[in-house]
């Protein structure tokens, strides 16, 4: 099938293609947000590493092609199943496994490490003359990340020894090889049942099939960042309830039946409390997410 975007949003990196980045001592940033695209881990208390800030970057308010093409698998197959299994099946179709140092080149420079945002991977696809993007683990496991969010899932970013990829919640998928618990994510305790049922998502080969875990990570010891734009209106009620009332008071109440479906949107939540306290840090906000400037 090809997907063909109708309907541009934003675009990486600056608002435009191709990206721009800038070089600040021995490490190159993009612009206008700032990410180390040479390190996955924070360089300072200052300073964003990619590890998982580049997902972000492709999700609202900055959503382009990656995560339009994730709501395309979510409008053209109703089966959860089956578009779990499509999007891996063109992921592996239009990229390509490459090492950093062959195929990035920055002022003549070869970069021993890069990363590249899932936006800037859909500009490398042309379905037209079956153009691939080619990245490696973690350039393949962010274009996931956002496919898998924008069709509905649940998403987390694995960071394990020399390796990224990702993790899907869907703990009803028969075929997986091991179903991983990455402790109470999504704001728990209130989301408890988030907590189980997560597959791995292995792309960076052409024939690993959904839910399969490589064996050299079957024994854990790697970390799991889950990437979310909503919040359990539930944790929204505890935070308030918390602050007028406590136990044994008649507002306080741990089995509220808040519906399980009713959710907010995060950054419109961030919008909001930045309209009434005017003093609302961007630290208050998940790991790597950040407003445009």
């Amino acid at each position: 099938m090809i997907f063909s975007v109708t309907c541009v949003v934003a675009s990486p990196s600056g608002g435009q293609w191709p990206a721009k980045f800038e070089k600040k001592g021995e490490w190159w940033y993009d612009k206008p947000w700032g990410v180390n695209r040479n390190s996955a881990y924070n360089g300072s208390i200052n300073e964003k590493g990619y590890v998982p800030t580049l997902a972000y970057e492709s999700t609202h308010p900055n959503i382009e092609q990656a995560y339009l093409m994730g709501k395309w698998f979510e409008s053209n197959y109703p089966s959860k199943y089956q578009r779990a299994e499509a999007i891996l099946r063109w992921v592996q179709k239009w990229t390509q496994y490459g090492y950093d140092s062959d195929y990035v080149t920055m002022d003549g420079e070869p970069q021993e490490e890069w990363a590249w945002n899932p936006d800037e991977m859909m500009h490398l696809i042309d379905t037209s003359i079956s153009a691939l993007a080619i990245g490696d683990c973690e350039d393949i496991a962010f274009l996931c990340a956002v496919l898998y969010m924008g069709a509905g899932f649940g998403v987390a970013i694995v960071d394990a020894q020399d390796h990224v990829a990702l993790l899907i919640h869907f703990p009803e998928y028969p075929k997986a090889n091991m179903y991983w618990n990455i402790g109470e994510a999504y704001f728990a305790p209130q989301q408890v049942l988030k907590s189980y049922g997560w597959i791995w998502v292995e792309a960076t080969g052409d024939n690993n099939p959904l839910g399969w875990t490589p064996p050299e990570f079957i024994h854990g010891g790697w970390e799991a960042h889950p990437l979310t734009l909503e919040i359990d209106m539930r944790i929204i009620y505890g935070i308030i309830n918390g602050l007028f009332s406590h136990p044994g008071s008649p507002k306080y109440n741990p089995d509220y039946d808040f519906n399980d479906d009713a959710r907010i949107n995060i950054y419109e939540l961030y919008k909001a409390m930045q309209y009434f306290t005017k003093w609302m840090p961007l630290r208050f906000l998940p790991s790597g997410f950040e407003t445009p400037k």
